[in-house]
């Protein structure tokens, strides 16, 4: 390998001009394509593109794309402005129903739906209603309960003297014309809101909501944007604008849309903050260290330049960036200034020498012993990040391919740049002897751990035992609000909004298909049937066709049930209500509208010829509304619902008992949502986490072998990375820290980047012996105190910068992101704990001894 090197260093010295201008022409090319590349924040693009899942959910946007709503949040300055807010709202509707941005607007019965239904009332409710509904309404004029109710009926007359409200009482003291109206407007939100003066209005009289349903889903982050932007336009101009609302209400936006367009401006800060802090941190703490203004070119520009080629072929190959992949920038500026570091720290420590008198020696044999760890350094890293490729969670995969690509782009720069960088700008020799590195206290480490190795090796095994102890009760946060935190504002306005309605969890879609209009209708009821049977589960609200458009089967069961209901038993009915209705003081003739009604009702019931067909709507408010559910494709209809489980119900599964119920003579229905999504991701991650680790572990520790030749050296290499690792996992669990979807990526990253450490200090550490010609190698404790103390100092300036970069997430919103930093961090320290102090401690002791028993044991009565 060192030959190999030593010609293509060769090359590179020879030819700066057009390693300069490549290099320059691809920087630049990669710099233009960062304006290019997506953010994505919707966790469903972390799916593979071969689930089906994935497909089910794809599917679904593709055909209905307004699946989520946004809430429209009016606030009053007090309680009890109810009509300061009808007002306000009445003001907003006709602006906010715009047909390039909104599908349709709800926050009480809308007069065209209301004037559809109330055309032929009673012929309508004769198809429409429900049996539960005539149960209800019946239940009025029970035997028991008939006496009451009429007595409550003339009271609420004398109550009111005005003429409407009281034909409104008399006309439907059934209360069905109010309980169909109800349904329609609570059929088109996604709770049991309570319905104030025909609207959605708060208890207290202090917030109502309208629901608008956005024509593109939240994942179109270029539609979500310009949503957003169209609603706050709205406001500014008709409310905080006018003099009589200022200061008397504030409007607010809640939902899919909003967040997606607030998660990507956070995931975009995020980026830039992250990339901006860890790379002045890294760069001044390779300032402090080695105390060289000129070096910080040395390593900044190929690290920049690294960064930017990464960028460039991110936009490539994937063109986008996720809230897994986002964090790639901290990551590479923390690994990739380590390549810079260690050949750099072995440049000045040649030309330190009194024999070094040449720097292109000195370089020579920097960049081909030192470069050829850093390589190996280079190769087990990317080999970690690669191997996440081999998942099937998409977000592993694309974060396993940029992070590996990152590392090899930063590693090619290095070794393009910094040759020619220091050939040209390097001090002269008295200039090295006038600024001395830094040795951070290298030297006394090793003097302490020479003098009692055996005692540090125990002191390791008993840490070990305590940490691993404490991993065993380390649990996984399945929820992946983990991995986010939302802005405070945001989350005020949330908790406001469920103080007064029941807000609720993430929907379930179902969606039904049948190659006739009225076989997918027929399904769709029955699925409505099976949720409203089933008593299991609680669920807020169903948005379903059957509200509008049952199926003609269905409306012929319904005309059936008010024929049971009324039909035969309509005269002893009547004689029965208006009996009580004298008792109570009410004439016959004042009941006389409710009967022409109830005798409408009978009579369409009884008519098998008129139905409600889609064929035959000619209202375009409601072809538009019908076709909000309905798609009809080449081959099939298909129908869509959306069922709304309590908040915080189902947020990562659903029962499968539930979907089962749900199916029962259905057939095959199509279930979809973020929670089912979730469930999917979580599988994933648990079935390949293990293999990944396995995997990383098993492959870098073959590379160790390959290399060195020998099982003990590759051992030794491996093992400070296996014992940080457990370190860490130990002090999660103290730390209360819960592992999630997105801080697991660093396990085997940790084994990938923790590895370089011991690869340095060990292929130090036989350096010696290995240009001797000896095989195996026989080193001398001098060489493991010059391992230590001069690429000691490498290794801890490579992982602080390490440290560093990873720490800069801690500034990121995202909390699933801050504690990947928290616990990067802590695998990095421990590893290079190990590495420094343990390591060397075992190395002393397998020079001596070879067995287990000679490592722990005493020598002549005394712990060396």
């Amino acid at each position: 390998m060192q030959k190999a090197l030593r010609f293509f260093f060769a090359f590179v010295l020879k030819h700066p001009m057009t390693i300069l201008v490549i290099t320059g022409a691809l920087t630049i090319a990669s710099a233009i394509s960062i304006f290019y590349i997506n953010i994505e924040t919707d966790i469903t693009a972390l799916l593979p593109t071969n689930s089906a899942v994935s497909a089910s959910f794809r599917r679904a946007i593709a055909t209905y794309k307004t699946l989520d709503f946004t809430l429209v949040v009016i606030e009053a300055d007090k309680p009890g402005k109810e009509s300061l807010l009808i007002e306000a709202a009445d003001a907003l509707a006709p602006a906010l129903d715009n047909p390039a941005y909104i599908y349709s607007v709800d926050y009480k019965l809308d007069p065209r739906l209301r004037a559809y239904y109330t055309e032929d009332l009673e012929a309508k409710l004769s198809l429409l209603l429900e049996s539960k509904d005539f149960e209800a309404g019946i239940s009025h004029f029970a035997p028991d309960t008939l006496e009451s109710y009429m007595l409550r009926l003339a009271s609420y007359l004398k109550t009111f003297p005005f003429p409407y409200l009281q034909n409104r009482l008399l006309n439907d003291p059934f209360d069905m014309a109010v309980i169909f109206a109800n349904r329609l407007i609570a059929g088109r939100v996604p709770s049991h809101f309570p319905i104030r003066n025909g609207h959605i209005i708060s208890a207290d009289g202090k917030m109502l909501l309208m629901f608008l349903r956005p024509l593109e889903p939240p994942s179109d982050l270029k539609f979500s944007t310009a949503l957003v932007a169209f609603l706050d336009r709205v406001r500014d101009v008709l409310i905080k604008k006018d003099p009589r609302y200022k200061d008397r209400l504030t409007v607010s936006f809640y939902g899919s849309h909003v967040e997606m367009v607030d998660n990507t401006r956070i995931v975009r800060r995020d980026l830039i903050e992250t990339l901006v802090t860890s790379l002045v941190g890294v760069l001044a703490l390779f300032f402090i260290v080695f105390g060289r203004k000129k070096a910080l070119f040395y390593v900044g520009i190929p690290l920049m330049t690294g960064i930017l080629w990464t960028l460039g072929l991110t936009y490539l190959v994937l063109g986008r960036l996720t809230v897994v992949t986002f964090a790639f920038g901290a990551v590479l500026i923390g690994l990739g200034i380590d390549f810079g570091i260690h050949i750099y720290n072995r440049f000045l420590e040649e030309r330190g020498r009194r024999d070094q008198k040449s720097v292109y020696r000195a370089l020579n044999t920097a960049l081909v012993k030192t470069g050829e760890g850093t390589l190996l350094g280079a190769m087990t890293t990317a080999l970690a990040f690669f191997g996440m490729y081999f998942t099937s969670f998409r977000g592993f995969r694309e974060f396993g391919f940029v992070a590996g690509c990152g590392i090899l782009c930063c590693l090619i720069s290095v070794f393009l740049l910094l040759p020619i960088l220091i050939r040209y700008l390097a001090p002269h020799r008295e200039e090295i002897k006038k600024q001395d590195t830094a040795t951070l206290g290298l030297q006394r480490l090793y003097k302490v751990v020479s003098e009692y190795p055996r005692i540090i090796v125990i002191l390791g095994l008993v840490a070990s035992v305590y940490f691993a102890y404490q991993a065993r009760s380390l649990r996984f946060d399945e929820k992946f609000g983990a991995l986010k935190q939302p802005m405070q504002n945001y989350e005020e306005l949330r908790r406001r909004i469920a103080e007064r309605f029941a807000l609720p969890s993430h929907k379930i879609i179902a969606v039904v298909s049948d190659a006739t209009l009225q076989g997918a209708l027929e399904k769709n009821d029955r699925l409505y049937e099976n949720l409203a049977r089933q008593k299991q589960y609680n669920i807020l609200s169903c948005d379903t066709l059957r509200t509008f458009l049952p199926s003609i089967k269905t409306q012929r069961e319904s005309k059936k049930n008010i024929r049971d209901t009324i039909g035969n038993r309509y005269e002893p009915l009547k004689k029965r209500i208006l009996a009580q209705a004298q008792r109570a003081g009410l004439s016959p003739a004042a009941l006389e509208p409710f009967f022409a009604r109830l005798q409408r009702l009978k009579e369409s019931a009884e008519d098998e010829t008129q139905f409600l067909v889609y064929e035959d709507m000619r209202d375009p408010f409601m072809i538009r509304l019908v076709q909000g559910y309905l798609v009809k494709t080449t081959r099939q209809y298909s129908v869509v619902t959306r069922i709304y489980p309590p908040e915080g119900v189902w947020q990562t599964d659903v029962p499968p008992a539930f979907l089962n119920a749900l199916k029962e003579g259905v057939g095959d229905v199509d279930f979809t949502g973020l929670a089912i999504v979730t469930h999917e991701i979580q599988d994933m991650v648990k079935r390949d986490l293990a293999a990944i680790i396995l995997l990383v572990a098993g492959a870098i520790f073959v590379v160790l072998l390959l290399y060195f030749g020998n099982l003990a050296k590759a051992l030794f290499a491996i093992f400070p990375v296996l014992l940080g690792s457990l370190w860490m996992l130990g002090t999660v669990q103290i730390l209360g820290i819960e592992l999630n979807f997105l801080n697991v990526v660093v396990m085997p990253m940790i084994i990938g980047v923790g590895v370089d450490n011991s690869i340095h200090l060990v292929q130090r550490y036989y350096e010696r012996s290995s240009d001797a010609g000896e095989k195996n190698g026989s080193p001398h404790l001098g060489d493991l105190r010059r391992a230590v103390a001069r690429t000691g100092r490498a290794l801890v300036m490579t992982s602080l910068t390490t440290i560093v970069g990873f720490g800069s997430l801690a500034l990121a919103d995202f909390k699933g992101v801050r504690e990947m930093g928290l616990i990067s961090i802590l695998g990095m320290a421990y590893t290079l704990i190990v590495s420094l102090a343990i390591l060397p401690a075992l190395l002393i002791i397998w020079g001596e001894r070879h067995t287990l028993w000679d490592i722990i044991s005493r020598d002549n009565g005394e712990i060396r």
